[in-house]
């Protein structure tokens, strides 16, 4: 920061806040100012004037001790349309394929031969069905970040591989889709908002898909479901309890249902809300809870959100999380002003929607779905190879009516 900046933001802060110190640091100033009562409204006003010089402030407390620095904003860069254009474009194809294959299996589970209409209709299901889910999602962020004045990009929607069927592994087509905030939550309470709107418009997106999932979700023949489970299609059955109680409500068991295209898409929707609730590092629900503690706090509750992806299955994520964490929420920039009690309450519908939607797989690839009511399982030696071996292995028992 060159002088004659340092030198308007002297000016400004002693606008603004009575200075008691003031330090001139490499990158910046630091002052030490008495807190005010109306600290939140000052704080606003000086984010006001220092950021029309490319200037951001930061408000913390040590001790009983209130300081304000000043530091230069990042360099904006221009973003052009076309890079949000053709990722879109290559999602959207991408995830037709997956639809295609999912389709496929959706029907293969029914014991049908579907008919080109029906794997096109099964395709644009899934599509609109799995991007209406993460673009509510994003767009939840985008609104909470217009409401609060800050500068954000429109969702970028990132391609994957595709589902194959009748494979072992497990591609949606997608790794989902994110926004890029421009500038940082000026308050704790808009730190807890962007956090906590994604996820919150995400699952009742989820939950509409949902019902319109279970809806085209017939019973089966068990067989041939049976024979669905065997490769990732099988990993579907096992359900969030949202998508559970669905299920139970219309009188139905999904373990000897054919799941419809839009209900994986649900499905999906469902684990992207419940990985991002929880408290970990650049997570939604880590800027969530970095909303009221320190950093030394998330670091315990990121280790703990760690633990729990790994005991539910999700290793590759939680190797993810832990690399993430070396980068840790820098937190709004005023942190003296501390959370407003009615966010406790979103924090609460928060946590709840995150039991309701958590997925926990089995230490291996699904082998088979519970067996429906009326029926035992007599399992063979070879269901004892499927749990230890790779989903493509063939699942060997035989389901027999229970005597009456």
């Amino acid at each position: 920061m060159d002088q004659e900046k340092k030198q308007q933001a002297r000016i400004a802060v002693n606008k603004e806040f009575q200075v008691l110190e003031e330090y001139d640091l490499a990158d910046g100033l630091r002052f030490l100012v008495s807190g005010e009562p109306d600290f939140p409204q000052r704080f606003e006003a000086l984010y006001s004037e220092l950021s029309k010089e490319d200037l951001w402030p930061k408000a913390w407390t040590s001790g009983n001790r209130a300081y304000v620095g000043v530091v230069e904003a990042p360099t904006r860069r221009e973003r052009r349309s076309w890079p949000y254009l053709a990722l879109l474009l290559a999602t959207i194809a991408s995830v037709l394929a997956s639809g295609y294959g999912l389709a496929i299996e959706y029907y293969s589970a029914m014991g049908l031969n579907p008919t080109p209409l029906d794997l096109a209709s099964g395709s644009f299901q899934f599509l609109l069905g799995l991007l209406g889910i993460l673009g509510t999602h994003e767009l939840g962020h985008k609104w909470a970040s217009e409401r609060a004045r800050r500068k954000a990009s429109w969702p970028y929607f990132i391609p994957g591989p595709p589902f194959l069927p009748g494979s072992a592994l497990l591609g949606i087509g997608t790794f989902g889709a994110v926004i890029i905030s421009e500038e940082p939550p000026l308050t704790k309470d808009q730190l807890f908002e962007l956090g906590a709107s994604g996820p919150l418009a995400g699952f009742v997106m989820s939950l509409l898909v949902g019902l319109a999932g279970v809806l085209t979700s017939p019973p089966a023949p068990l067989l041939t479901v049976e024979r669905a489970t065997t490769t990732s299609y099988g990993i579907f059955y096992y359900l969030p309890p949202v998508l559970s109680l669905l299920f139970y409500l219309r009188g139905q068991q999904a373990s000897s249902s054919a799941l419809s295209p839009l209900l994986v898409a649900s499905w999906i929707g469902m684990l992207v809300t419940f990985l991002n609730v929880l408290p970990a590092a650049q997570l939604d629900g880590g800027h969530v809870f970095r909303s009221f503690l320190s950093r030394r706090g998330m670091l315990a509750v990121t280790l703990a959100s760690i633990l729990i992806m790994v005991s539910f299955g999700f290793w590759l994520m939680a190797i993810i999380v832990a690399l993430m964490a070396a980068f840790p929420d820098p937190g709004p920039l005023n942190e003296v002003t501390p959370l407003s009690q009615r966010k406790y309450f979103v924090l609460a519908v928060l946590i709840a929607v995150g039991v309701l939607t958590a997925v926990v797989l089995p230490r291996s690839q699904v082998c088979e779905p519970p067996a429906p009511r009326g029926f035992t399982v007599r399992r063979t030696t070879t269901e004892r190879i499927c749990r230890s071996r790779p989903v493509t292995d063939a699942v060997g028992h035989d389901a027999i009516e229970t005597p009456k």
